[in-house]
């Protein structure tokens, strides 16, 4: 998401980059925890001073988000997405457990 949509190079590009490193060793599930990016940058700057990463404008986080989604939609047997938006700390736990029992059921 970050280099092969935020930073235009090409998803596919950067999994072929990537398939030697990983071959076959994916996760079953993958977690992806969503929230506005502009919040989480808000929340992240709050509480360190910002990386090289956090120090990018906003499109840039918000164009990652998208690669997530995409990444997302790509592989639904694997990933799990977990809308924080609006949740409390307790709320997105309780959703982070529950995709994980699935995994078991």
């Amino acid at each position: 998401a970050y280099q092969g949509v935020a930073r235009n190079l090409g998803m596919a590009l950067v999994q072929q980059m990537n398939a030697p490193a990983v071959a076959e060793c994916m996760p079953d599930l993958t977690l992806l925890l969503m929230l506005d990016p502009d919040e989480g940058m808000r929340r992240r700057i709050s509480d360190n001073a910002p990386d090289r990463i956090e120090k990018e404008r906003s499109d840039f986080t918000h164009r990652v988000a998208d690669g997530y989604r995409v990444l997302a939609t790509l592989n639904p047997e694997r990933f799990r997405v977990v809308d924080e938006n609006g949740k409390t700390r307790e709320q997105v736990a309780e959703l982070v457990w529950d995709a994980v029992k699935e995994m078991f059921d």
